[in-house]
């Protein structure tokens, strides 16, 4: 794993520069969901100034400085200045950094993103379209979102150039861009990234759900490079919560748990009256892991988004998942279960429980099929008090103490 920076010591007292800078990895992290290879990490030691986003799309690498500022405009001599005091901006000091990291990586583009706007600085930039024609897929996808992008007009605006630099300065200014989002902008375009992966997806996605596992990601203490399952994982994570609340406002206990920590994977049958079932499995999973260890997937899923829910299981905090194969297809259920298996058997601390309609699993030790057919007399003593009490009908019949 590659070194990182202790990130609590460097933005110490910068609460709005670090949020600042979780927003902009959690922008970037939701574009790349468009692309497959792609990996993201935070405060990496060997990218000079460039530690705040290293970003791999492929073989590329995108390479960034965020600065949070309470100051409303820049001035032309920021960009100028060489003492590292007052060097935030400073272009030379971020020429230097692009000389020592530019042969460790295949650097598509490095750049600063800051709330601030150029103010006279504009007088060494010049804007650009931030969707240019002849740009690569990549770049086109993750700058898509960002209010404005300027690019130096030329290498005179490095201060005190030698001419042994002037070819690495021509590289520098072809790849270095200075990228600028207020909070305002950012937020807005995070919630638009969001509202359009609801609706592909037919989900119920929340910003804030989000931005809160990207901020818990950041501040890992042994940090894992953020992929395209563990957005994946973010994102689930709040519908599965969501849906986990729903079945624990229900209140439904039952006298015995299910033998879902004995085995890799749990295939619990049931034909009808499924939702009996579904609590049943829920009661045991409240009582052994907890919200925070489970992912959910409900049966009006399509096999597409079950798969994208699997994906995201790899997460390392999700110990178990609960997923309903119901509603499709024997064959497709199947594809489920195998991918399902590669996971659980590669790490065994995860489990999963399956609800069919058939039986999908072959019985061996590490695999087990339980034919459901839930009665009265399986629910709690207080459970069934509690039904008694309300004269609530089950499976037909009125129940009498």
């Amino acid at each position: 794993m590659t070194s990182r920076k202790n990130s609590s010591n460097k933005k110490a007292g910068s609460d709005l520069g670090i949020s600042y800078q979780i927003e902009l990895l959690g922008l970037f992290a939701l574009e790349a969901l468009q692309v497959d290879d792609w990996e993201m990490t935070t405060e990496q030691e060997n990218v000079g100034k460039f530690d705040d986003m290293v970003l791999r799309i492929g073989k590329e690498y995108y390479l960034m400085q965020a600065k949070y500022k309470t100051d409303n405009k820049l001035i032309r001599a920021d960009f100028f200045r060489a003492d590292s005091k007052n060097a935030d901006f400073g272009i030379r000091s971020y020429f230097n950094s692009f000389v020592k990291i530019k042969n460790d990586f295949e650097i598509a583009r490095v750049f600063i993103c800051t709330n601030i706007d150029l103010g006279t600085g504009k007088e060494i930039f010049c804007e650009e379209p931030i969707i240019q024609e002849n740009q690569e897929i990549p770049s086109r996808i993750i700058f898509s979102k960002i209010a404005k992008s300027y690019r130096l007009f030329d290498t005179s605006n490095i201060y005190d150039l030698k001419d042994s630099e002037k070819l690495q300065a021509k590289e520098f200014c072809k790849k270095f861009r200075f990228i600028y989002m207020n909070g305002s902008e950012l937020d807005k375009a995070i919630e638009n990234s969001i509202r359009n992966l609801n609706e592909e997806w037919g989900v119920g996605f929340s910003k804030e759900n989000f931005i809160a596992n990207m901020r818990d990601w950041f501040h890992m203490k042994n940090q894992m490079p953020l992929i395209k399952a563990y957005v994946k994982a973010f994102l689930y994570n709040c519908q599965s919560k969501k849906y986990f609340q729903n079945l624990d406002s229900y209140g439904v206990l039952f006298d015995e748990p299910l033998p879902v920590v004995d085995y890799e994977i749990l295939n619990v049958v049931c034909e009808q009256h499924q939702l009996l079932s579904i609590f049943e499995i829920h009661d045991t999973i409240r009582a052994t892991y907890g919200a925070e260890s489970t992912l959910y997937l409900k049966q009006d899923s399509n096999a597409e988004l079950v798969r994208e829910v699997i994906d995201a299981f790899l997460w390392h905090k999700f110990m178990i998942l609960f997923v309903n194969v119901s509603g499709l297809t024997k064959s497709k259920a199947k594809e489920i279960l195998k991918l399902i298996h590669v996971i659980t058997t590669k790490y065994k601390y995860k489990k999963a429980v399956v609800l069919s309609k058939i039986t999908l699993v072959e019985e061996d030790d590490y695999h087990k099929v339980l034919q459901e057919k839930i009665c009265f007399g399986d629910l709690k003593n207080e459970f069934k008090k509690y039904l008694l009490r309300k004269e609530i009908f089950f499976q037909g019949k009125k129940n009498h103490s």
